[in-house]
């Protein structure tokens, strides 16, 4: 009997309550009063408090921006509660963020009701070695374990449909100016409207080499898998400034945008460890660093390692991650860099050459520009300057053609001759501020915009300039 009093107590025991149908099922052997009371086993069990936790593999707000939209669809609304501890009473907030190119938004963040107050959840962030993520955790009664389950395993889904930076072009900073990092780093969207290639004007080799290089595995991704060409590449824009090597980024960062790819700017090259991380949660991405040249200069140093090691990481060799980094002083670079498998390709971004020249002037000219002008004379006068001087003769060019005009005509035509005259005042001017002396000819200049990029270098690399090494490096008397 005692044997059969045991067997019983423990079928009692390992009885599973399962809600089903509209009928109380109790097992053959269990008798209404064992089942009554492991009835108010399972209730008591069930009134216990328990913590559900987890991390999303995203970046926190948009984590908070995919709760969010859960609770408000199956809930109506995420109402919100404070939080007590030994330091007072912490209010939760409606945190503002953007969402999009001049969009805004907000999403709760703190602590959030669960089950009509029944639970809460909290936000917070976690940071996993250089990534930064989304952590949420629940504390609720058991009887809603499963629910919260379910709830986190909505969220998931709802970050795939709806992330927030995903297939988008952002700015991210990890760090403040200092160095110092950021709580939560900043994220704001970068507008590429505007960025088409029409607008990206090199000497055709140079074009070349970007649209192959950068351009198309970023629009023919697909293809290159097909091809067994690896998405992870590595590439380098090297080129005096203000070549065009940032507007070709602009560019990449529109077509990444138009093919559901995720563009990260990465302003410093500190910050270049976190932003890969980044790219890893939202790939495929690309991302760009620009004066790689501040860190992989001269010998190596732990800083040099530490950037090549995040280059050749294990994580990012199977990766779709497409790394473009820019340079204005390529001849310093350390060689350590420039191997292939690095770099998959280093491309030379000179200045426009005359046919280039003539492209720019009638990308700048736009219906300004008389049809019929005879670009050569002036275009070979402006050959190898960096764009902003073809930009600025365009906008002499155009005041010249509004002196012959009347006031008020909308007949304002750009003339070959007005051209012609500006190139040449243009050239004056070069020539002049290069410490050369003008013969009056329309030959071809180096002009000034080159020893003014080696003065902004020295800038950005916190030399010192007085009078004196402004006199020397423009050639001024």
């Amino acid at each position: 009997m005692a044997t059969k009093n045991l067997e019983e107590a423990q079928k009692v025991v390992v009885a599973e309550i399962i809600r089903s149908g509209d009928q109380i099922l109790i097992p053959e052997e269990l008798t209404i009063d064992k089942a009554i009371e492991l009835l108010k086993m399972r209730r008591d069990y069930e009134e216990q408090p328990t913590v559900v936790s987890t991390t999303f593999d995203a970046f926190p707000w948009d984590g908070a921006y995919a709760l969010f939209n859960v609770l408000k669809k199956q809930y109506g609304w995420a109402s919100m509660r404070a939080v007590y501890d030994w330091f007072g009473e912490h209010l939760p907030a409606m945190q503002e963020i953007e969402m999009g190119v001049k969009k805004v938004g907000n999403v709760p963040w703190g602590r959030l009701n669960l089950f009509q107050k029944d639970g809460f959840v909290d936000t917070s962030v976690e940071k996993k070695g250089n990534r930064y993520v989304f952590s949420a955790v629940a504390t609720v009664k058991r009887k809603h374990e499963k629910a919260v389950q379910d709830l986190f395993a909505e969220v998931r889904v709802e970050l795939i449909r709806n992330s927030i930076y995903r297939g988008k072009a952002l700015s991210i900073r990890f760090k403040n100016d200092a160095g110092g990092a950021l709580k939560i780093p900043t994220v704001k969207f970068v507008d590429t409207e505007n960025c088409t290639t029409d607008k990206l004007v090199f000497s055709d080799d140079v074009f070349a080499s970007i649209e192959t290089s950068l351009f198309t595995p970023i629009t023919r991704m697909a293809d290159c898998k097909r091809c067994g060409i690896p998405v992870k590449r590595g590439i380098l824009l090297a080129g005096d400034f203000g070549v065009g090597k940032t507007l070709a980024a602009k560019v990449a960062a529109a077509l990444a945008v138009e093919h559901d790819e995720t563009f990260i700017y990465c302003k410093r090259t500190d910050e270049f460890a976190e932003a890969i991380e980044f790219a890893l949660q939202y790939g495929p991405a690309i991302v760009f660093c620009e004066d790689i040249d501040r860190v992989v200069t001269g010998e190596r140093s732990d800083e040099m390692d530490a950037l090549l090691n995040i280059i050749d990481g294990v994580d990012t060799k199977s990766a779709e991650v497409i790394i473009v980094l820019t340079t204005n002083a390529v001849d310093k670079i350390n060689p350590a860099i420039l191997r292939p498998g690095r770099l998959d390709a280093v491309i030379e971004v000179k200045r426009p050459d005359a046919k280039a020249v003539a492209r720019l002037i009638k990308l700048y000219g736009q219906h300004f520009l008389d049809p019929e002008a005879n670009l050569e004379t002036a275009s070979k006068m402006l050959e190898n300057n960096i764009p902003a001087v073809i930009e600025e003769v365009v906008k002499r060019a155009k005041l010249a053609a509004l002196r012959h005009t009347p006031p008020g005509s909308t007949d304002i035509m750009i003339t070959e001759v007005d051209l012609r005259d500006s190139a040449a005042t243009m050239k004056m001017q070069l020539d002049l501020l290069a410490g050369k002396k003008h013969d009056g000819s329309n030959g071809s200049t180096h002009s000034l915009d080159h020893a003014m990029t080696e003065m902004f270098d020295k800038f950005k690399k916190g030399i010192q300039l007085d009078l004196d090494s402004i006199k020397e490096t423009v050639g001024a008397e």
